[in-house]
């Protein structure tokens, strides 16, 4: 799916209409004149994909305009020009009113987090370096999740969450445990070895009683399919979430333990 700027619609909207009103002596090359309105109604019909309104457009006017595009830009319209013009751009219209009936738009619900970054910045709702310190596989889930809560899947938000939550969590368990690690790393056992480290330099406490609260809370019971998240849960998670990777890469062992 890609974003698109809502711009584009007020845009073809604005051209179209300055082209079905052409009257004689407009000067067509002028800055914003009919030439200029044509190009960008051609743009904006590229980016929202309205392919076949584009193509009529260019059929019925793309010669004319193509003409008025080489002529000095001194000359004006004659009342032929503008009466051509119009009559095309009124039959565009109609075609374009038959392709955009069959288009749908959707709008993003509010959350309280911005759409912008669930949608593709979501390296910015993490503590600056925390993306860095994760594995493409980590990206990738939390990537889901932020798309999957911009457009209103909790139980997929909490999915992906826990996924990439889980490892961040390898890779922390790794940095800590450098003998005898397990061959199957599981969520519990990994924080369970972690909690029992002793020395000089242990792992975060608080880090490894929030990552028990939400394997218990939340990680266990998402693993059933008779948990379904609603939005505000899946919020709740985000945020969790959120904050313990955060803690997991600021004090993983070798990178900045504390």
């Amino acid at each position: 799916m890609q974003a698109r700027s809502a711009w584009n619609l007020i845009f073809l909207g604005t051209c179209l209409r300055y082209l079905q009103d052409a009257q004689a002596e407009w000067t067509p090359n002028s800055p914003w004149g009919i030439v200029k309105n044509f190009d960008q109604f051609q743009s904006s019909c590229d980016a929202l994909e309205l392919k076949v309104t584009a193509r009529a457009a260019r059929n019925s006017l793309g010669d004319v305009i193509q003409k008025l595009r080489v002529l000095d830009e001194a000359y004006k319209l004659t009342p032929a020009d503008a009466s051509e013009i119009r009559t095309k751009m009124t039959e565009v219209r109609v075609t374009l009113e038959a392709e955009a009936s069959g288009s749908v738009i959707y709008r993003t619900s509010e959350r309280r987090y911005d759409t912008t970054k669930l949608m593709g910045e979501i390296d910015k709702l993490f503590a600056p370096g925390t993306v860095a310190g994760m594995s493409d596989f980590a990206l990738y889930d939390f990537g889901e999740a932020g798309r999957a809560l911009a457009f209103g899947l909790p139980t997929a938000v909490a999915f992906h969450l826990l996924r990439g939550t889980e490892e961040v969590l390898r890779t922390y368990y790794r940095s800590w445990v450098r003998r005898g690690r397990m061959k199957t790393m599981l969520w519990g056992p990994m924080v369970f070895e972690l909690k029992a480290l002793t020395g000089r330099q242990t792992p975060d406490r608080t880090c490894l009683n929030n990552l028990d609260n939400i394997r218990v809370a939340f990680r266990n019971p998402t693993d059933h399919p008779e948990k379904i998240y609603d939005i505000g849960e899946a919020e709740d998670l985000f945020g969790l979430c959120i904050e313990v990777v955060n803690r997991m890469v600021r004090t993983t062992r070798g990178v900045g333990a504390i």
